[in-house]
């Protein structure tokens, strides 16, 4: 079987000047939003509920059921001695939510490597279901 290889980009097949209008408006609109961001003192903080309702959907995929609430509830009791089905699925989204920042965070400075993909996968693993088993790579 023949690897697949995709066509370069910028595609010939697309009329661009049938989107010149909409590429504008987007271009001002992302103008827009980086100047609201340079007069916030953390702009993460603008994100970060866009990034945690992310982690919540994709978490899906594998099965976690939580909330919104749960996850800040979950994030917000600094002490959980047992945790209940909620806590735990409210842990793996908060897993998610570290592991994408710190593979973003690790990105600013080096290529992806396969070190990068072990690291994240190590945090994505971290106190959840799943985590007794060989995470990242790792050979127990």
């Amino acid at each position: 079987m023949d690897p697949y290889i995709p066509a370069k980009l910028p595609l010939d097949s697309i009329d661009w000047s049938a989107h010149t209008n909409r590429i504008g408006r987007a271009n001002i609109a992302l103008g827009e939003y980086k100047g609201v961001l340079r007069g916030i003192i953390n702009p993460l903080l603008l994100l970060a509920p866009l990034n945690l309702r992310d982690a919540i959907i994709s978490s899906r995929i594998e099965g976690t059921q939580t909330t919104m609430e749960e996850v800040m509830e979950f994030r917000a009791d600094e002490v959980q001695t047992v945790q209940s089905e909620k806590q735990k699925n409210a842990q793996e989204v908060l897993n998610y939510c570290h592991a994408m920042g710190a593979a973003a965070s690790s990105l600013e400075s080096k290529p992806l490597c396969i070190n990068t993909i072990r690291d994240t996968h190590r945090i994505l693993l971290a106190s959840v279901r799943g985590g007794e088993q060989e995470s990242g790579g790792d050979k127990n």
